[in-house]
């Protein structure tokens, strides 16, 4: 049956108050032996939030092979350690778009993410720019950019869903980035949405009360996400226009095939994501670790970014191992709604 997001968030706005103003990254003592690493928060999630809120975020597409698939690829990972050597000053910073950051760690963007906690977003960018990491915030967002960037030390980006009316992406694209974005990403890869089996049989429904300031029209059917008559399909000459728009850097989220990749670049884009969705949309898809290497564009070594749920700090060092970087979706709208901002230090420190 469908549901509302107000009695989950009165119950749990006190709770979360209280994590919230904890000092530094401290977590609380009868929590510290609960979550050890970020699987443990996917459980805790699924008891805290309602049914059908923990299946949209923790569902993806068909028969969900490309899911479990993402997740088998780094099991099969090894580490080759090195020995006797002097690792007291390593330096994991990188320069990404003429901004220092101290290391190859970004959160993708998520949707809706009040749904899962009262901050929503402002709560994800806060915890993630105190721990060094670029937070992405959506279209379909529950926070505005001004609010994000104003919580962050860390640059903010914007992830854009294209729609057919030109005149909605380039005033977009202007107030965000009059905002404080620092660089626009664009889906590329959702023309229709996923057939996601698991929110279905939820009976998953945004609540109209939840507010998305960048998608208020999302329920009169004037701007959608996903195919329908109102959404044209991007192309590249698109993608030419849009970086005809803007001056800040743009990101293509959502390719797999390097001649894609190279086709990005030469149609003004400055990086892409190798990105399956998180498997939400296309199952039987190429998982994201076996596409990155196939996948620099262009040959530049600083613009292939790796997106996928690594829960250990072993798949993150497989991923800056080939230099990429990290993206997650579904393990951190699961801290969230376990501990809010605080949980970020714990899962990115």
């Amino acid at each position: 049956m469908p549901w509302s997001t107000g009695g989950l968030l009165n119950s749990v706005t006190t709770q979360h108050n209280v994590l919230n103003t904890a000092a530094g990254w401290q977590m609380p003592s009868d929590l510290a032996n609960e979550f050890l690493c970020l699987a443990d928060f996917e459980p805790a999630a699924r008891d805290r939030l309602p049914h059908a809120v923990y299946e949209f975020i923790a569902g993806a597409a068909g028969d969900e092979i490309t899911m479990r698939d993402n997740v088998g690829a780094f099991d099969l990972l090894r580490i080759r350690p090195r020995v006797l050597r002097d690792v007291s000053k390593i330096d994991t910073s990188i320069t990404l778009f003429g901004e220092r950051l101290s290391h190859p760690i970004f959160l993708a963007p998520t949707a809706f993410q009040r749904m899962s906690h009262p901050e929503g977003e402002v709560a994800a960018a806060r915890g993630a720019g105190e721990a060094g990491a670029i937070f992405t915030l959506g279209t379909s967002g529950t926070a505005t950019i001004e609010e994000c960037v104003a919580t962050s030390p860390v640059p903010i980006w914007f992830l854009l869903y294209w729609q057919s009316d030109r005149c909605f992406n380039r005033d977009l694209v202007a107030q965000v980035a009059a905002g404080g974005a620092k660089a626009i990403c664009v889906t590329v890869d959702m023309p229709t949405l996923g057939d996601r089996r698991r929110q279905m049989r939820a009976g998953f429904k945004i609540p109209d009360a939840l507010a998305t300031p960048y998608f208020n029209d999302r329920n009169t059917g004037l701007f959608k996400i996903g195919g329908s008559p109102k959404r044209a399909i991007l192309t590249w000459p698109d993608v030419e226009w849009l970086r005809s728009l803007t001056a800040l850097p743009i990101v293509l989220k959502g390719i797999l095939d390097p001649e894609d990749a190279e086709l990005a670049i030469s149609s003004g884009a400055d990086a892409i994501v190798v990105s399956n969705h998180g498997a939400r949309n296309l199952d039987a898809a190429g998982n994201d670790r076996c596409t990155a290497g196939s996948c620099r564009a262009g040959g530049r070594q600083d613009s292939n970014y790796y997106r996928w749920r690594h829960q250990t700090g072993n798949g993150c060092f497989e991923v800056y191992r080939s230099w990429s970087n990290r993206g997650d979706d579904r393990p951190p709208i699961c801290l969230c709604a376990c501990l809010g901002r605080i949980g970020w230090g714990q899962a990115l420190c």
